[in-house]
């Protein structure tokens, strides 16, 4: 396999080379991206090839019953290595053996699935993992519990998680928690010798009632919501569970009061509410207003983290914000801002390249392994000089260098990778980026 990688990129670049009559430009410089997305018109399943050739999407990964003891999990989206890609690691609680291959998985998918899916009338409600869904891996842990639910009111149930919807604490009543103890030990179970190690870790409650919350944890915070949650209307479960994914990955805050004495502690860490009627912290988007729903424009509102005085947010509503039957919202772009930096503190954009340990002398050559072809572009320069028209992961150093004078000497060459993307204004723009580069000597 990796013999036909490296002919691929050998001969791309050998054909790009030679229709290519440019010089060097002193200049460099990329253009914003300022595409704005559109859907399809019709809600479509990704149904892209993983790399390793399997359709991850493909339906007889779901039939049939499950055995825990003999699949302790199942790996429902493949999109590459472990080590390339984000692993989100789901696993219920309050299913019973019966259950785990038919209400489980409908719980599941509704979010895992459906995160990645594209839809019509709501065509933005799930970004920006549309966009960025080939950074993700999804596994499904399968663990039976002896009775079906979980904890309501005076109902107690025996599941393997303790999952309760009598948290106590927190504002709203809906902040809900599992044993986080229990959580990682079924996972690390689950997971042990398989190579995976887990990213985000989410749990499906088996229950109806509002549920959801986010556990912070040393070891890897937890985000938790309800797969039955809006019986017929599963988008609101899936609401749920996008609004704790930010909260436990991206550091975003709830956009939403509930208690009525004003806020007076310190900062919130968190990029989407502040202290500050003035909003520094997202003033690079203020103003901003796509006028794609009736989300509003980017400015101070106040209300937020469960103050209904004190704290800001970003927009009157969002997917941050409460949610009941009218709110399939999507993230406002701060938010959806901090969860593209998330995802990119978790991954390298440049998964290997031409060896760089020693200097080379006429390289035929060099090339890099990127982590998205067609979410990243690649910038290639000589001596901080940009080649122009060069955007292919390979570059043929000494045939491009005949034809464009460049004689002997010794350069420094470097391949950047980034990503572009103007759904990120803040800066720096920290893992979009990065840069390997070679020292060459050219004899001819």
């Amino acid at each position: 396999m990796r013999k036909h990688i490296l002919l691929g990129l050998l001969t791309s670049a050998l054909a790009a080379c030679s229709s290519d009559s440019g010089g060097l430009d002193s200049d460099g410089g990329a253009a914003q991206d300022a595409t704005v997305e559109v859907d399809s018109g019709e809600e479509v399943m990704d149904a892209g090839m993983a790399d390793n050739g399997i359709n991850p999407d493909a339906a007889p990964r779901d039939a049939g019953t499950v055995d825990p003891t003999a699949e302790p999990y199942r790996t429902t989206r493949d999109r590459g290595t472990p080590e390339s890609r984000i692993d989100i690691v789901i696993v219920g609680d309050g299913y019973t053996a019966e259950e785990l291959s038919t209400t489980y998985v409908e719980h599941d998918q509704n979010l895992t699935s459906n995160m990645f899916t594209r839809r019509s009338s709501r065509r933005d409600v799930t970004q920006p993992f549309r966009r960025y869904g080939d950074y993700f891996n999804v596994h499904r842990i399968h663990l039976a519990s002896n009775e079906s639910g979980i904890d309501e009111g005076d109902t107690e149930r025996d599941t393997a998680l303790d999952g309760t919807t009598a948290c106590g604490g927190g504002f709203g009543g809906g902040i809900c928690y599992v044993d986080a103890d229990k959580v990682h030990a079924a996972i690390d179970a689950a997971l042990a010798g398989s190579g995976i190690t887990p990213d985000w870790r989410i749990v499906v409650l088996n229950t109806s009632e509002k549920a959801s919350g986010v556990i912070e944890d040393p070891r890897g915070n937890i985000a938790v919501f309800p797969g039955g949650f809006g019986g017929n209307a599963a988008h609101l479960a899936r609401m749920h569970g996008l609004r704790e994914i930010a909260k436990a990955f991206a550091g975003a805050e709830y956009e939403f009061g509930g208690i009525s004495t004003p806020y007076t502690g310190a900062e919130f860490d968190a990029p989407n509410v502040t202290v500050t009627a003035t909003a520094p912290k997202w003033a690079h988007w203020m103003g901003f207003d796509d006028d794609q729903d009736d989300i509003s424009a980017i400015g101070s509102y106040e209300g937020g983290a469960g103050y209904d005085q004190g704290v800001y947010r970003p927009t009157e509503v969002s997917k941050m914000g409460p949610i009941d039957n009218g709110n399939t919202y999507r993230y406002n772009v701060v938010t959806r801002e901090a969860i593209i930096l998330a995802m990119y503190d978790k991954l390298s954009v440049i998964l290997d390249g031409e060896d760089n340990s020693q200097p080379l002398t006429d390289p035929v050559v060099l090339w890099v392994q990127t982590l998205d072809q067609d979410l990243l572009d690649v910038e290639w320069s000589i001596d901080d000089r940009i080649i122009e028209d060069q955007t292919d992961p390979a570059l043929g150093i000494t045939d491009w260098a005949a034809r464009n004078g460049v004689g002997a000497g010794t350069y420094t060459v470097r391949a950047r990778v980034y990503d572009d993307s103007d759904w990120v204004r803040i800066e720096p723009r920290a893992g979009m980026e990065q840069t390997r580069e070679w020292t060459v000597t050219l004899t001819r």
